[in-house]
């Protein structure tokens, strides 16, 4: 018993003594070490921003108006000419815009006022015959309707896809300068009505878009892309007749154009580029 103690004493000392050797000559295995992950890019979007920016608009405009009566030598029935015209006209738009935005997170909103110019025209001129038993008269139109001068307020709510890169929607009031103009000779044997008018009046609406603007420099300089529909209410205008001539009981004129402006709206396209202040 006491051999077998004393040789596995032995036996143990000398493996204590060989293991330093031994380990020694193992290959060392590296520790691994944690993957550090980038920081999240930081960006901030609250503070005051101008800037200006510019596309394309086309717009539509809707212009009636029933007719002026003469009637050559009073003979009826004697129906009147209506004149009327609409267009899709298109145009380039231009202008600036200002406004503060708040950062909250992943969500930006903020309030922005803009004006913008364009110039968005219809016209038509016309001449018509009209024969009866009376005699012949003739009705010569012109007339045209304009969008342009335009300016908004609106807000803003927006979401940061990226650090870098906001996506939004925006709407609200739209106020813009609606521009027209008739003119009307009715001619019949001995008679002439006639009348003429300009106007320009500034109309208010609503106007709703969406965009997506990204910061491109130093954090202050941004660069956007925007559509907007923009929509007025209808509106009438008056234009007085006068009668020269043999004028009475036989040639009858309206006292006065009635003119109808309707389905007045635009689809604008923009691209803008716009400084923020602040860090």
């Amino acid at each position: 018993m006491s051999r077998f103690l004393i040789s596995s004493i032995g036996v143990l000392s000398t493996i204590v003594a060989l293991t330093p050797a031994f380990s020694a000559d193992m290959p060392v295995r590296p520790r691994p070490t944690a993957v550090q992950q980038p920081a999240p890019q930081a960006s901030n979007w609250t503070g005051w921003q101008i800037g200006g920016n510019g596309g394309g608009s086309i717009g539509n405009n809707n212009f009636v108006e029933p007719g002026s009566l003469v009637c050559p030598g009073g003979v009826q029935p004697c129906a009147e000419t209506s004149f009327n015209f609409s267009g899709r006209p298109s145009s380039f738009v231009g202008g600036v815009f200002a406004g503060y935005r708040w950062q909250m997170g992943n969500t930006v909103f903020g309030v922005e006022g803009d004006s913008t110019w364009q110039q968005l025209k219809t016209s038509l001129s016309q001449t018509s015959l009209y024969t009866n038993l009376g005699g012949t008269r003739t009705d010569a139109f012109a007339g045209s309707i304009s969008q342009e001068w335009e300016g908004s307020i609106r807000a803003r709510y927006g979401w940061l896809v990226t650090p870098m890169t906001l996506i939004y929607a925006t709407g609200g009031v739209s106020f813009g300068d609606m521009k027209g103009s008739y003119g009307y000779t009715g001619s019949v044997p001995l008679s002439v009505v006639s009348g003429a008018g300009s106007w320009s009046n500034v109309r208010t609406g609503y106007t709703v878009g969406a965009g997506v603007e990204s910061l491109v420099w130093l954090e202050n300089l941004t660069l956007r892309g925007e559509y907007r529909f923009t929509e007025y209410s209808g509106y009438s205008k008056d234009v007085a007749l006068s009668c020269s001539g043999a004028c009475g009981p036989l040639v009858a004129p309206s006292s006065n154009a009635h003119i109808q402006v309707s389905n007045i709206y635009n689809h604008k396209f923009l691209v803008g580029l716009g400084y923020k202040f602040g860090p």
